[in-house]
């Protein structure tokens, strides 16, 4: 049989799928099947079992796992309109819970599990307040979903600008990652960090005859604990802003995050993007070796930045994200946003394999020509600061007819000698600071060059 070559990042997810196996009961297969899910370490092989849940008494399919969901029906007194006395009132609340501790007399249970990749989160039972308020004669049908709400990890965030002037961004407390339970008119249109998993409806009625609210449930999520996959977070993540505008319509942002990344070995920050969504297109990291041109307020270089575009830049870039379009039964057009580059650190252009006598590598100010030997002398490492940028770095024999010595120098000024050799093009010095090896051939024979 013939190898089959399949890439890293496959192997790996199939390895850690092999190693994470989740089997489940599925009240919606009718046969047992198998899914795989997840990246990395997150992968992961799911195996849906056919359910066979109990039948309440009236034939239907009595679930009692996790996140049940519960009616809880209460009589209450209230007093009459008149204010002459009271009557009986029946108020609707649901409850989502754990099935099989629930205690209907306490209305507690033990906790739900959910699974945010490979992070458990438990969600205590979670009881609404009364519905009936939801649905009157102008509104007298109603139906809502309950659902799991998963939101990450939001970092703390300081005071911005100046308080009490319109650019004062008051700080922003720390939120740890949660799960937690809503009641919802509608899974709303949300930012890729957020995430929701439905677990049921609730169903609304107003009798205009008896003036009286009924409530009726539909359980939809019938598989026990609940697996769901976080959407990327790191450097250059994208996402998805809502806003309405002035008539309550829709408004969408397509936003990068902000982050580092290396061009052989030196290191750029790219502030964040946000642009209005206009279609499908593509999130790109480019890099411009020679400076974007800088708007008006900006002071320093920019070398590298997010662009959306429907056209692939003609630049040095990579694609961080894919933008695509989806509609609503309405006819709203709203965006997808798929996240294409996921690591951490980004590496748009590889390092000049060049190691030897003379290599020239990138610092924080400037550039460094590594020591070199000679026939006619040696140098030790040689800095280099930012007025390399956009220059070439030469090396040069000199000598005044009898002795002899080595010099690196920058730009077209040769240094001064009554002999000199003719200079030899070490690197070049883009004007973001990136040296382009050119002498790769180790030490230098100047014996091989002729003294003028």
């Amino acid at each position: 049989m013939s190898a089959v070559w399949i890439s890293k990042d496959s192997w790996e997810k199939v390895w850690n799928a092999l190693h994470n196996i989740q089997v489940r009961q599925n009240f919606a297969v009718q046969t047992p099947c198998a899914t795989l899910s997840g990246n990395g370490s997150s992968a992961r092989l799911n195996i849906d079992l056919p359910g066979t849940a109990a039948s309440s008494g009236d034939g239907a399919a009595a679930y009692d796992g996790f996140f049940k969901l519960i009616a809880i029906d209460e009589e209450v007194e209230v007093p009459d309109d008149e204010g002459e006395g009271t009557h009986t009132e029946i108020l609707h609340r649901i409850a989502v819970v754990d099935g099989a501790t629930w205690e209907p007399a306490a209305e507690t249970s033990g906790p739900g599990q959910c699974f945010v990749d490979n992070a458990l989160f438990e969600v205590d039972a979670w009881i609404s307040e009364p519905l009936d308020d939801e649905v009157y004669p102008e509104q007298p049908v109603l139906d809502k979903i309950a659902v799991l709400k998963y939101t990450p990890f939001q970092p703390a965030a300081e005071a911005g600008g100046t308080e009490g002037e319109e650019d004062y961004q008051p700080p922003v407390p720390e939120v740890p990652a949660g799960v937690t339970v809503e009641l919802l008119d509608e899974i709303p249109f949300h930012p890729n960090r957020i995430l929701y998993h439905p677990l049921g409806r609730v169903f609304l009625t107003w009798n205009t005859e008896t003036e009286s609210t009924s409530m009726e449930i539909q359980q939809d999520h019938t598989s026990g604990a609940v697996f769901m996959e976080a959407y990327y977070s790191g450097m250059f993540a994208c996402d998805l802003e809502v806003e309405e505008d002035a008539e309550g319509n829709p408004q969408f942002w397509i936003s990068v995050s902000g982050g580092t990344f290396s061009v052989s070995s030196k290191l750029f920050q790219v502030d964040p993007f946000e642009a209005e969504f206009s279609g499908a297109g593509t999130l790109y990291l480019v890099y411009n070796p020679e400076g974007f041109e800088l708007e008006e307020e900006e002071e320093t270089p920019v070398y590298a930045r997010i662009e959306y575009s429907e056209t692939e830049p003609a630049l040095s870039h990579l694609v961080i994200g894919h933008v695509s379009t989806a509609a609503t039964a309405g006819g709203i057009v709203f965006p997808v946003v798929a996240q294409q580059q996921k690591d951490d650190f980004f590496i748009l252009l590889d390092m000049d394999v060049y190691t030897g006598d003379f290599a020239v590598h990138p610092t924080e100010d400037g550039v460094v020509v590594r020591a070199g030997s000679t026939d006619i002398g040696n140098l030790d490492d040689t800095e280099f600061g930012e007025d390399a940028n956009g220059k070439s770095i030469y090396l040069i024999g000199l000598s005044d007819g009898t002795d002899y010595s080595v010099e690196l120098y920058c730009g077209d000024e040769e240094p001064e000698s009554e002999y000199k050799s003719f200079p030899i093009q070490i690197a070049t010095v883009d004007s973001s600071g990136i040296p382009h090896q050119v002498w790769k051939s180790g030490s230098i024979r100047f014996a091989d060059l002729y003294l003028l």
